[in-house]
């Protein structure tokens, strides 16, 4: 007799990797946005948060479709924001009141906590971290603390080995007027407020929060 091997089962597509802030993930957006994409799609989607030039970095290679003040220290976005007001103001942020701990924001909301210190934050990764800390907003609304959100699909013919269709399928997505309205009430009946802002204010509110406890110096 003959015997003949089965032909393999086809396999799916592998996910698609996001590169994103930690900021997206500590507010818990992307446990809401990445299901209902893949609801709509079928496409997987795995991420990677890391701060935004880490993120940027991460898709360049291809590996991815104030007292005592804490900086994230991460190359994110807030901690680019932080260095431009150090830079305006004229201070170098070195020295024991100076914190850099590398890492995201709710990590960096907590070492904030332990020392009682400043830090700056974005307002939906602060309000989601609210109930585990007593930081409080000292300012908030300046135009100079305004940070956006981009969605950056990879170079197709630099990184050919990467899922281009599927990854444009995604960028079309978020900036999908649903998807809109969908960040847009992101947060509110749980914190009152949205925890992000879209379309012409399509930008997150980066603010300074520290302990009532202990005033700067």
């Amino acid at each position: 007799s003959v015997v003949q091997r089965a032909a393999p089962p086809a396999s799916s597509p592998p996910a698609l990797v996001l590169a994103t802030t930690t900021s997206a993930r500590d507010s818990s957006l992307l446990d809401v946005l990445i299901p209902r994409f893949r609801e709509e799609t079928g496409i997987s989607v795995d991420f990677v948060a890391v701060g935004t030039g880490q993120a940027l970095e991460i898709g360049r290679r291809g590996d991815a479709d104030l007292a005592q003040f804490v900086s994230r220290g991460d190359d994110s976005g807030t901690h680019k924001v932080e260095q431009r007001l150090w830079e305006e103001l004229q201070i170098d942020p070195a020295g024991a009141w100076y914190v850099s701990v590398g890492e995201g924001m709710a990590h960096t909301l907590r070492v904030a906590h332990e020392l009682q210190a400043y830090t700056l934050a974005d307002r939906g990764t602060w309000l989601a971290q609210r109930k585990r800390s007593d930081l409080s907003i000292v300012h908030a609304g300046d135009p100079r603390l305004v940070n956006q959100y981009a969605v950056l699909v990879v170079h197709p013919q630099k990184h050919p080995h990467r899922q281009t269709a599927a990854a444009r399928k995604l960028a079309d997505f978020l900036q999908a007027p649903d998807t809109h309205k969908l960040i847009a009430e992101f947060g509110r009946e749980q914190f009152g407020e949205p925890l992000f802002h879209t379309g012409s204010a399509a930008a997150r509110r980066v603010l300074v929060a520290r302990s009532p406890r202990r005033h700067a110096r």
